[in-house]
């Protein structure tokens, strides 16, 4: 027998046959056997000499049929071998069993004619080894149970095939490590629309580039959100009805590829939007924590290295502030003479000038670093000030935005025929400075760079000479708009 009784064979035949149904035995079934004449001895549970008394058979071997037709054969015992052998095939092979008696309850021939029925019906089980038997019987319980608590019904080919499949994949690593992942990485992701996740972001965005700081400066620069809200909802437009969880790092590369013409800054300025976005998405839940979007060739930063800094001369400077109207050459000092950068210049305000004798303060809500510091006012800065003393408000009050800032001063440069330079007159200050003082502590303090800034982009622009030539643009005495005060100790 096989390790079971008949009876518990008969009550699971058939769910065994439906299990393994065209699949092959394993091939370490040790009583499986091509050939009679093999002379390795069977895998029996006995192997006892035939009793005497047996039934007389005129004609070996003894076909067993079912129905007219032979589905197994029975062989008498012989020389080497001392048992009666039950041959059939399943499961594409010939099996084999060996018994002591040919008749009995427990011979070959009872056994044959239970046999031949399971296998008119289609019965595969014959095939199994007792182990396989039991593994199969206990693997079919665990499917019940399944079934009981889920409803769900799943076959025993189904779940080997679904193992070994995920097993290859898995490279020897445990599949409930591979459940643990998944858990914790997809299953707790909501679906949400990119376009609509888009949306939120921006709106999250506009509402603190609305709230003021303590300093009354808004959270985030309105420009830069603008900026970022019009990049995302490009990539959202170009993968229209997706989820966030169903970009990968294909289509990171496909939408960063229609920028090719851009320079590296701008391309740049693109993957830490979509980054921040993604960021942002994890903490929604949106996209797992493990998405490796970041890690595609089409997310990394390319190298901006800035070009050669350009600053204008002193006499372009003077000639910028002389033929000036009264705004506009206010702009052009504080840039040009006390390093300040525009966008400081235009949130400054007449009392940072005036307030500290000899400085001018760039506050918390002024400074582009949002750390306050002081700039030293020098000579030519200070008499170009002297028409500006007893104002207040804003020291640029002609647009409100920044690109207006920068375009009523471009156009003033045309009209004069002097080049573009960008950032020209902080660039010729912080130029100008660190070539005088030859201390890069010094001018990054004044410039609010760091020393390393100054040292690697502004070292070796300008000569001492030019440097002093720079300092020295002040404004003639005939020059419109300037108040020459009386000298200390002269008559009233």
């Amino acid at each position: 027998m096989v390790g079971y009784s008949s009876g518990q064979r008969g009550q699971t035949v058939n769910l065994l046959a439906n299990a393994y149904e065209g699949s092959n035995p394993s091939p370490t079934t040790t009583f499986l056997r091509k050939s009679d004449e093999s002379g390795v001895p069977d895998t029996v549970l006995t192997q006892k000499t035939p009793d005497s008394g047996e039934e007389i058979v005129s004609k070996w071997p003894v076909k067993v049929k079912h129905r007219q037709r032979t589905l197994a054969k029975i062989y008498r015992p012989c020389q080497g071998r001392s048992s009666y052998r039950l041959t059939w095939t399943a499961a594409g092979r010939r099996q084999m069993k060996s018994f002591a008696h040919y008749t009995g309850p427990d011979g070959a021939k009872q056994y044959a004619k239970t046999l031949v029925k399971e296998l008119a019906k289609g019965s595969q089980a014959s095939a199994l080894s007792p182990g396989q038997a039991s593994d199969a019987l206990a693997g079919l319980e665990l499917l019940q149970a399944f079934y009981q608590a889920t409803t769900k019904r799943v076959s025993l080919r189904q779940v080997c095939a679904e193992h070994c499949e995920a097993a290859r994949k898995l490279h020897g690593r445990p599949l409930s490590e591979a459940v643990d992942g998944f858990m914790a990485n997809i299953v707790t992701v909501e679906r949400k629309d990119l376009a609509e996740a888009v949306a939120e972001f921006n709106a999250a965005r506009d509402k603190k580039a609305a709230t003021l700081d303590r300093a009354g400066r808004s959270q985030l620069s309105p420009v830069y959100v603008r900026n970022t809200a019009r990049w995302l909802k490009e990539f959202a437009d170009t993968f229209t009805g997706m989820a966030v969880s169903d970009i990968t790092r294909d289509h990171l590369e496909l939408y960063l590829g229609h920028f090719d013409d851009l320079m590296p800054k701008s391309r740049n300025d693109r993957r830490n939007a979509l980054k921040m976005f993604f960021k942002w998405a994890v903490s929604r839940d949106w996209l797992g924590v493990s998405h490796r979007l970041f890690q595609g060739d089409a997310m990394k930063p390319e190298d901006n290295t800035p070009g050669e800094t350009q600053c204008y001369t002193a006499a372009e400077l003077r000639t910028l502030l002389e033929n000036a109207d009264d705004e506009m050459r206010a702009v052009i000092a504080l840039q040009g003479l006390a390093g300040l950068r525009l966008q400081e210049v235009l949130r400054l305000t007449w009392e940072n000038v005036f307030k500290i004798p000899g400085h001018i303060e760039v506050s918390i809500g002024t400074s582009k670093t949002r750390s306050r510091r002081l700039v030293e006012i020098c000579p030519a800065l200070q008499q170009w000030l002297m028409p500006y003393r007893g104002r207040t408000g804003k020291v640029w009050t002609r647009t409100p935005s920044t690109q207006g800032a920068i375009n009523a001063l471009a156009r003033y440069r045309e009209s004069l025929d002097i080049p573009s330079k960008k950032n020209g007159l902080r660039h010729g200050f912080v130029s100008a400075h660190f070539a005088l003082h030859q201390n890069e502590n010094a001018t990054a303090a004044q410039a609010g760079h760091s020393p390393t800034v100054v040292h690697s982009c502004y070292k070796g622009l300008l000569t001492r000479k030019q440097a002093q030539a720079w300092f020295a643009v002040r404004p003639a005495k005939s020059a419109k708009n300037i108040i020459t005060l009386p000298q200390k100790g002269a008559a009233k």
